[in-house]
């Protein structure tokens, strides 16, 4: 399946006023960013896998047509983009697949798993798949230079791209194939693989001197906050801030207010190096109902998991 058609089958990615919950940090800021000017979304709170924060009253929760963005649950039934490498084995990688029908994950999409294809794992931020969901309903869009900026920057892109080049062009590759070779989504993924380095480096520049003004420091981070903290929520509410400017529109900043509501989790890191402790993972995985998980590694602590919490305030967690 092409990528496009692919994004295509998510179509809560496209329906309008919907809640969504981001990742703390600034690929889940911009992502929700982004749906709330070309759909008018609400940016209802952050979770990082250990901690959920509401910025709306729990009651004012629609939990089944919330979206959690820059991240995946678990569920079935949970509507959820991210871009972690999700799946141990061949195995495991075909039960998600065809459990995980609301998952929007490229690397489910593409078949990557830890034990034979890890080097493969896609290498960019999740603000790229929920642009080119955009595009493949409007064909005419038109991506800014502030997007390619943040595209560039959320989640090191760049600097992961030229670390593993060979990768990174093989993903802009498999993006870029479309059903028309006129689609938006080819013509962003041509000029991504054709963009040079140092205008790249502008770009990046650009979101770094805005972090740094805002006080995330100079060097390319994430920009994670916890919006239960008053000092690292006013950092994001700049640095965001900062994007609005820039990007010219009406938006209003998605986070301009505190946490009234949180809940944490308990987490759980797991060896992900040899098959057998791959396997043993998966059942760790099975029997705790795990809400969430992230292979990031292939070392004695490179799968992290996230406990179910039978009173949780969101159902998709229990």
């Amino acid at each position: 399946m092409y990528f496009d058609e692919w994004l295509q089958t998510f179509d809560w990615l496209h329906n309008p006023s919907r809640q969504c919950i981001i990742s703390p940090d600034l690929d889940g800021v911009s992502c929700g960013l982004f749906q709330q000017i070309h759909l008018n979304w609400t940016v209802a709170g952050s979770y990082d896998g250990a901690k959920l924060s509401l910025f709306l009253d729990p009651d004012q929760m629609d939990w089944e047509r919330v979206v959690f963005l820059d991240m995946e649950i678990l569920r079935r039934n949970a509507k959820s983009c991210g871009n972690h490498l999700l799946s141990a084995f061949d195995l495991h990688l075909e039960s998600q697949k065809s459990e995980l029908i609301n998952c929007a994950n490229p690397n489910l999409w593409r078949g990557i798993q830890t034990w034979n294809s890890f080097q493969q794992k896609y290498p960019f931020s999740t603000l790229p798949l929920i642009i080119a969901a955009h595009m493949t309903r409007d064909p005419d869009y038109r991506i800014t230079d502030t997007w390619i900026s943040l595209i560039l920057q959320t989640d090191s892109t760049f600097t992961n791209a030229a670390k593993y080049q060979e990768n990174a062009l093989a993903w802009l590759s498999e993006m870029g194939k479309t059903e028309q070779e006129t689609a938006p989504i080819g013509r962003l993924c041509d000029s991504l693989r054709r963009l040079p380095a140092i205008r790249a480096l502008k770009h990046i520049d650009t979101i770094q001197s805005w972090a740094k003004n805002s006080g995330f420091g100079a060097k390319q981070r994430p920009c994670r906050f916890d919006p239960t903290v008053p000092e690292q929520l006013t950092k994001i509410i700049h640095l965001t801030d900062y994007v609005i400017e820039s990007l010219e529109c009406n938006a209003h900043n998605p986070i301009d207010v505190a946490a009234v509501y949180h809940e944490t989790f308990r987490t759980e890191l797991l060896p992900s190096h040899t098959k057998r402790v791959l396997i043993q993972g998966v059942e760790r995985i099975n029997d705790v109902r795990a809400i969430s998980l992230a292979i990031t590694s292939r070392t004695d602590k490179g799968l992290s998991i996230t406990h179910s919490k039978h009173d949780s305030i969101c159902p998709h967690f229990r």
